[in-house]
């Protein structure tokens, strides 16, 4: 076992990561170097398949064949975990090293109660009385933020909601208070109040324990907030890394340049974004030289004959280190990319602006029944004009997706009505929906495209369902689109499973807008993509809004996307639409206590206007039954009347409508 004197608690040396593949073998990460001390948090950025979570992995000794460890070491507290015995190894995990899984779902035992699984955790390296394993979960459950921690401690992992399973996984990771906490994307695809919450948690355990996090996510407003040193790894390098202020402040390598041109915040609302063309190179085809060459707007001739060194990076302080040639090199000036297509729109497709496309009134969406029912959708109105795009937002469970599928005709209403322009009506008894005119984009673009056909069969599919066109009209139709959505003939034959994410997504868009329909309803359609995919998929929506006269409704969680794409935004809370109004007023001046706490919650990089943080009580699920206002329970400024006085949406200023008593008032919070 080797052992140095006075170490960092964590020090990574030359990791290099190996697959195989048949007889072929390829380095998926390749000398990964970096220390973390006691108390101090480092983040590892970069796109997916970067090497991010195979790294941490290996930190845990967690990869099997065919991926393994071919050279390098991991020490904790200067003893090398890659020299442990099976039994030494599982003493390590969870004890001296905690771990938080991506998706929390997968990583807790649905057989098992919340109390059973933290209990385990406890009980496998501590002898502990029964009662006082019971004790210390309670305390534990309550520390990272649990409601009621005596009711969940007995439920599972099914009856929860995101976040607090997220906060499960969390008390999990701490329960035996390690030394080194080990966050793979612990906050991806959840609300950001719930991300807020969960990065404040972690931030204050390492800061009163002394605890080291090595915090993996592609979010560099996370990175931003909550790190003390930042690495960025792209296609299994680090290609730079220092202090994170710095970093982001100056970037010395081109790629982390172009993961923040990339943010939708850098760019102005209806503009295009400054996206990094193509992706990253597929295992056992990076290219010769440097691996971000092919993409990088800086490359020269010399960039392709060698992959460089990571060097410190010249006029830098000491422990920044930059992978790259031509380091703080100026970006060839060009325009943002737009996707290939040319305007294909024909006169009837684009509509009079401001002329309405759908009017709904009084949406109601009830499930369950007698004492058990739940109101995902409540008294909903709303109204969509052409040529404009409409946001959703607002925390998982608040009914913006059940709100949106019932737009697009997908879910019928238990009350209320939905009148289309073309005449078309839907109501709790009619379901008069034309798919021509109103399509829908999923969330879930893997799920929602059928592994067994082919792109060019997918895309077809609703012209052969829709329209009367014959097999050479649709063809046409078919390649114009694909080119309009930035969709290569190449992959006209592969299967789903074949689709890099940002393809997939591509491929869902086409196929709704593929009938020309009058409007189009998208949910979530960035959530989980990485930044230089989304801003892709921003630039194409940008594209279609001006070749085809777009107009769209977009459920989202993520503010910057909303603020950079939306006309006008209903911010929703519990079924209701709690605030309402142009994005441009709305997201600048919110009213409502909700609202404000939304934004507050939303990471900045230091460079931009940061809000101070509007902290929440719980959980979005989080009802009483007896409050007229539903954001009562969780809302900083709530006063005894916000619980018996009725209240609608009113005016606020500049076109916004607000449902509060009080709008406006957080500084009394």
């Amino acid at each position: 076992m080797t052992t140095i004197p006075n170490p960092p608690l964590l020090a990574v040396r030359d990791v290099t990561v190996s697959i195989t593949k048949g007889k072929r073998e390829t380095e998926a990460v390749t000398g990964i170097d970096f220390d973390l001390a006691a108390g101090e948090i480092v983040a590892i950025v970069g796109e997916t398949g970067s090497g991010k979570s195979l790294s941490a992995l290996s930190v845990l000794q967690l990869i099997r064949h065919p991926v393994q460890l071919t050279r390098g070491s991991v020490l904790l507290e200067g003893k090398d975990l890659t020299t442990l015995e099976p039994a030494d190894l599982r003493r390590v995990r969870g004890g001296d090293i905690g771990m938080i899984f991506q998706d929390p779902m997968t990583a807790l035992s649905p057989f098992h109660t919340v109390g059973q699984q933290i209990g385990e955790a406890i009980t496998l390296h501590r002898k502990l009385p029964k009662a006082a394993v019971r004790e210390r979960i309670l305390r534990l459950l309550g520390d990272v933020g649990i409601v009621n921690p005596k009711q969940r401690i007995d439920q599972y992992p099914h009856e929860l909601s995101g976040g607090t399973q997220q906060r499960v996984m969390i008390a999990m990771a701490l329960a035996n208070e390690p030394k080194l906490l080990i966050a793979d994307e612990p906050t991806t695809g959840l609300d950001v109040t719930v991300q807020a919450q969960i990065l404040r948690l972690v931030r204050e355990a390492a800061v009163s324990w002394g605890m080291g996090v090595l915090l993996i996510t592609h979010d560099l407003g996370v990175v931003a907030g909550y790190s003390d040193r930042v690495v960025v790894m792209y296609a299994g390098n680090v290609v730079e890394s220092g202090p994170t202020e710095e970093v982001l402040a100056a970037p010395a390598h081109p790629y982390t340049r172009a993961l923040l041109d990339a943010r939708p915040e850098n760019g102005r609302p209806g503009t295009k974004l400054n996206a990094i063309s193509g992706g990253p190179p597929e295992l056992f085809k990076f290219p010769v030289g440097c691996r971000f060459q092919p993409r990088c707007a800086t490359a020269t001739a010399d960039c392709g004959t060698a992959n460089p060194p990571l060097l410190p990076a010249p006029d830098a302080s000491e422990g920044r280190l930059v992978r790259c040639i031509h380091p703080y090199g100026s970006p060839a000036p060009s325009e943002p990319v737009r996707s290939p297509g040319v305007s294909i729109a024909p006169p009837s497709v684009r509509a009079e602006p401001g002329v309405t496309a759908i009017h709904a009134e009084g949406l109601r969406r009830v499930f369950g029944s007698g004492g058990n029912i739940t109101k995902a959708v409540d008294g909903v109105d709303l109204q969509l004009a052409f040529g404009e795009t409409l946001g959703i937002v607002g925390e998982s469970g608040c009914g913006k997706s059940t709100t949106a599928r019932i737009l697009a005709g997908l879910d019928q209403p238990t009350d209320g009505i939905i009148r289309y322009a073309d005449g078309k009506e839907l109501s709790k008894s009619r379901r008069g929906v034309d798919h021509t005119f109103v399509q829908y984009v999923f969330q879930d673009t893997f799920g929602s495209l059928n592994p067994r056909r082919t792109v060019w069969q997918i895309i077809e599919e609703p012209l052969r369902r829709l329209t009367d066109l014959s097999k050479a009209q649709r063809a046409k139709r078919i390649r114009e689109y694909m080119a309009e959505c930035g969709l290569m003939p190449s992959i006209e034959s592969r299967y789903p499973h074949e689709l890099s994410g940002g393809q997939r997504q591509r491929v869902g868009i086409c196929r709704a807008l593929v009938v020309q329909p009058k409007v189009v309803v998208m949910d979530e359609p960035m959530s989980g993509l990485d930044l230089s995919v989304q801003a892709q998929i921003i630039n194409l929506l940008e594209d279609l809004k001006k070749d085809l006269g777009l107009t769209a409704v977009l459920v989202s969680h993520d503010i910057g996307v909303i603020r950079h794409l939306c006309d006008r935004v209903a911010v929703m809370y519990l079924g209701r639409v709690v605030e309402t109004g142009p994005a441009s007023t709305l997201l600048t001046g919110p009213l409502h206590p909700y609202t404000a706490a939304l934004l507050s919650a939303v990471p900045h990089l230091g460079t931009e206007e940061r809000r101070t943080e509007i902290p929440l009580r719980g959980d979005a699920g989080d009802v009483d039954p007896l409050s007229v206002c539903g954001f009562a329970p969780r809302c900083p400024i709530a006063r005894p009347e916000c619980r018996t006085r009725e209240l609608s949406l009113q005016p606020g200023r500049d076109g916004v409508l607000v449902a509060c008593h009080y709008p406006g008032q957080f500084d009394q919070a």
